[in-house]
């Protein structure tokens, strides 16, 4: 791969994946508000008691495919078809298990509308199954195009259907509906835009030679899943429905704000390291212009999130949704930190190095035990705050690591992230001072962002930016005549 090649491909798929998980988000953002504005804190507590389950029985059932795949040198199309009926065959006896144990779900979390809930809301990860070989194919040779206009379709079509089930008053069945409808129109479109079509011809030896790498990838992603909604599960069990849908509300915001950037560089990131092998160099360049990416985007846009959650609450969703505003404004410290930690464990993974990301997994998930059990006596707030700074700390230690992977000093490596970081906490506070002056929380909300942003862009045109300078260049290269 030449200079200009890796260039371009960067340059690409920053800018596909910005701009389509800008699109993404924008629509989940119309839908979220109209779901949140008719439905009520019970309906999203009662969902959201169930997503740790979905999530870890989609992560087995996909079994870290789709990175082994994507790490391995030569792919034939047996490793394709063998990956797919491995899938199916994973995901249809996952299902029969939750089936059957529903009922104990409804008694452990004293829910009795569970059962039926979960038996439907769980056929998602059984429609999925369905795309995961076409969607590691897509991944593997870097359709970023393909695999964000699948994501983009099927946000557009289950956002729909569940904006017509609430019209029609179908509560929470209307949030299970779309998570069900978006898996399975997220499988159709990756089969559609793939270039891989399976055959009758079963069979599973090609696992083998993943199942080293992949199962590590299996164990580390279930994991995180534990690791990210241990909260949510911990409270449905000893708290009321209202406080997991005020919890749930404020990760959602706070996880599509950040998941715009994370999910930016996933797309592209952990396919295009392991395409450069062995070249250093390269890798070390690709990964600190990433690097300064993530930063450059994913500080200012959470400190924003977190001077505005007050208006931003009420504006959008009303009132009723208030409790959740200080919730929100913790999770976006968090968040500001979650986009290159999953870039750190991107470049890791790009480096086969499947082991340590799994040590990383366990370690934090213990802690965040550690965490729950020490503050758990004290209410949500402090154990919020706990996740949160550990977050943070967190993420200085995945840098012993990278640097150690990348050969880049540590402090160069901390600095990075620091000056960005500053930058936009002292954006945040001059703009939050400015804003609190007015009482209309429109205009609030307008002096807010605009101060923000103007300041923001000040200082990294002042400092000389790269990465403002390079965008700037690109934009004026490609749509200025």
């Amino acid at each position: 791969m030449t200079n200009e090649s890796l260039k371009s491909k960067t340059v690409k798929g920053i800018l596909w994946g910005g701009a389509a998980t800008g699109v993404q988000q924008l629509l989940g953002l119309i839908f979220g508000i109209y779901l949140s504005r008719n439905l009520s804190a019970e309906d999203y507590g009662l969902v959201g008691v169930l997503a740790i389950f979905s999530l870890i029985a989609s992560s087995t059932q996909e079994a870290g495919f789709i990175t082994a795949l994507a790490n391995k040198k030569n792919v034939e199309f047996k490793d394709y078809n063998a990956v797919f009926w491995a899938s199916l065959l994973i995901s249809f006896a996952l299902y029969l298990i939750l089936f059957l144990t529903a009922p104990l779900l409804s008694l452990f979390f004293q829910m009795p509308e569970l059962t039926l809930l979960a038996r439907f809301l769980f056929l998602s990860f059984v429609c999925s199954s369905f795309g995961i070989a076409h969607n590691a194919y897509l991944f593997r040779n870097l359709k970023v195009k393909e695999r964000y206009l699948s994501t983009t379709l099927s946000v557009l079509i289950s956002g729909i259907t569940a904006v017509i089930l609430v019209y029609y008053n179908f509560a929470y069945w209307s949030l299970v509906a779309q998570s069900v409808l978006y898996s399975l129109s997220f499988s159709i479109f990756c089969f559609f835009f793939s270039g891989f079509r399976p055959s009758l011809n079963i069979d599973l030896r090609p696992i083998k030679s993943l199942w080293k790498f992949s199962s590590k990838i299996l164990i580390t992603n279930i994991l995180n899943h534990i690791n990210n909604n241990l909260l949510t599960f911990y409270l449905g069990r000893v708290a009321s429905k209202n406080t997991v849908g005020y919890y749930s509300q404020a990760t959602k915001w706070s996880g599509m704000a950040q998941g715009v950037i994370a999910n930016m560089s996933h797309g592209f990131a952990q396919p295009m390291l392991s395409t450069l092998g062995e070249d250093q160099e390269r890798q070390t360049r690709v990964f600190l212009k990433l690097l300064n990416f993530i930063c450059f985007v994913t500080f200012p846009a959470l400190t924003l999130l977190y001077i505005i959650s007050n208006e931003f609450i009420l504006i959008t969703i009303t009132e009723k949704w208030l409790p959740s505003a200080h919730l929100l404004q913790i999770l976006c410290i968090q968040a500001a930190f979650l986009p290159i930690i999953n870039f750190y464990a991107n470049y890791i993974l790009s480096r086969g190095a499947s082991t340590v990301y799994m040590l990383y997994m366990i370690v934090f998930g213990l802690m965040q035990l550690a965490i729950i059990f020490f503050l758990h006596p004290n209410g949500i707030i402090p154990l919020v705050w706990g996740i949160a700074l550990f977050t943070v700390v967190w993420t200085f230690v995945w840098q012993i690591s990278i640097s150690k992977y990348t050969n880049i000093n540590y402090l160069d490596l901390a600095w990075i992230i620091l000056k960005y970081m500053v930058a936009s906490v002292i954006c945040g506070y001059l703009s939050y001072s400015l804003g609190e002056w007015y009482d209309n929380i429109y205009l609030s909300l307008f002096m807010k962002a605009l101060v923000f942003g103007s300041t923001y862009l000040a200082i990294m045109y002042i400092f000389k930016s790269i990465i403002l300078r390079e965008t700037i260049l690109f934009i004026k290269e490609k749509y200025v005549k």
